[in-house]
């Protein structure tokens, strides 16, 4: 126990140091999407702007909704920080790959951001096919990248924020903390290929959390969600493809004792914490510790 103490501990420690870094190698060019040519009336794509801008350094984003329905390449140590009142909006729902934001890159930070999709029906809905559009992809070798204080809602993707890859170089130390997570059609946050990141105290509403990788060949080790809340507020998914927080299963096989799910609470009908012992044996589970599961949910 001391030494899972330890670890966590040491683990933190690291990834508040890195969240330091993000924010203090600002820049000295900051401007808006606007001086690149940005509309934000809703109407008008807005993506070559925003791509301009971030070509040129870190942005800050005026009130207003700004359309993105391309996908906007992040390059390496950006900061990229929304006024009250900015939404940026897809309305994309497609089986393509895109994201607002594609971070392969590092120590890029995201904050104070409302991003949406088109996804507005209750419960949430969800078409496995056209699953691929989300609010931000961290794709590998993406790597100390921070996301905190956003609110991602209505995402057709399956997930408002994925960190992705296809094995090694995975993405890692990345974090995800203080966000809000409304409708989502399958994840909020996902894990599929990553190694030493962390979900934290993050809200989720009708919409799940965890790891999923695709196959064995990907990395997912390294990884901790805690402090956050989970809940389905009777306007959720249940079964199948309920609101849960997701910690093992499929693949068969995989091995997710690397990672920790401590302290989190996930609450209402049809809520699930997966671990799913029949996939994942006893030895390769996710360490697991003072979560809550309750007002109708179950562990499986």
């Amino acid at each position: 126990m001391i030494r899972i103490i330890a670890k966590r501990l040491a683990f933190i420690i690291s990834t508040l140091s890195l969240i330091t870094i993000s924010f203090t190698e600002a820049h000295a060019t900051t401007s808006t999407p606007q001086a690149y040519g940005a509309a934000g009336n809703g109407q008008t794509d807005d993506t070559a702007a925003f791509q301009a801008a971030l070509n040129a350094g870190d942005i800050t984003i005026p009130s207003g909704t700004y359309l993105i329905n391309g996908t906007v390449r992040v390059p390496d140590n950006r900061n990229i920080t929304c006024q009250s009142g900015a939404v940026l909006l897809t309305t994309q729902k497609n089986s393509r790959n895109t994201a607002i934001f594609r971070i392969r890159s590092s120590y890029t930070t995201v904050s104070g951001c409302t991003l949406e999709g088109g996804n507005t029906s209750v419960p949430p809905g969800y078409d496995p096919v056209q699953e691929f559009n989300f609010g931000i992809e961290i794709w590998a070798p993406g790597g100390h990248n921070t996301i905190q204080n956003n609110t991602f809602k209505n995402f057709w993707g399956n997930a408002g924020v994925t960190i992705y890859g296809i094995g090694i170089p995975s993405s890692d130390y990345n974090t995800i903390s203080n966000n809000v997570f409304e409708n989502n059609a399958s994840y909020g946050a996902v894990i599929v290929d990553g190694r030493y990141n962390m979900i934290a105290n993050n809200y989720f509403l009708n919409c799940a959390v965890g790891w999923e990788p695709d196959n064995t060949g990907q990395a997912n080790t390294g990884n901790v969600v805690t402090g956050n809340t989970i809940v389905n507020d009777g306007n959720g998914r249940t079964n199948p493809n309920n609101v849960h927080l997701r910690l093992g299963g499929t693949p068969w096989g995989f091995n997710f004792s690397g990672n920790q799910a401590y302290s989190n609470v996930v609450e209402g009908i049809d809520t699930v914490i997966w671990l799913d012992a029949a996939i994942t044996p006893m030895g390769m589970q996710t360490q697991v510790s003072g979560n809550s599961c309750i007002g109708g949910c179950s562990i499986q």
